[in-house]
């Protein structure tokens, strides 16, 4: 016996059917297991980069941001006011996040190459990564929970609209 499994996707008004024949009933999928998996797969995942601290990154910081799933980053100044909030914000976040997202901070004064890469021209800027890739930034200084909320969306794969700038250092 053969079981037709029927998937549709609608876009732009046209209706496009997959169909994918499969054996006996005996290799029916059960939909209900299927779920069960995913969602335990997607809420015990942990990141073995996600380490509950705000790591401080070099020049291999590239590096280690790939290998984390979603990782935080700021990029600083050490005579940066605003930054040194961002990261006492960022520390708590990081314990609170442990296991599931990495969190790292970069000097941008001693590594070569960021403010170019990033387009710096204030900071702090936090920059989130998912797989190493950029996904979107936060220009300035945001209180606590407008990063936590920040934060929360990507960790469930919710991209973040326009985030309005907060208060920065310019670069001079």
């Amino acid at each position: 016996m053969n079981i037709i499994i029927r998937n549709c996707f609608i876009r732009f008004g046209a209706t496009v059917e997959l169909v994918r024949s499969m054996g006996d009933d005996s290799d029916r999928p059960n939909i209900g297991d299927m779920a069960r998996r995913l969602e335990a797969a997607m809420s015990s995942g942990s990141d073995s980069m996600a380490n509950g601290i705000l790591n401080e990154l070099d020049s291999d910081y590239e590096t280690l941001v790939k290998k984390a799933r979603t990782s935080i980053v700021e990029f600083y100044r050490e005579s940066c006011p605003y930054c040194r909030q961002m990261m006492a914000a960022l520390e708590e976040l990081a314990e609170k996040y442990k296991s599931k997202v990495f969190f790292g901070k970069v000097n941008i004064e001693t590594v070569d190459g960021v403010v170019d890469r990033f387009n710096i021209s204030g900071v702090p800027l936090t920059v989130a990564f998912k797989k190493g890739m950029p996904v979107s930034r936060m220009d300035g200084f945001k209180n606590f929970e407008a990063v936590e909320s920040w934060i929360e969306m990507l960790y469930r794969g919710v991209r973040p609209g326009e985030i309005p700038g907060g208060q920065v250092s310019t670069l001079e």
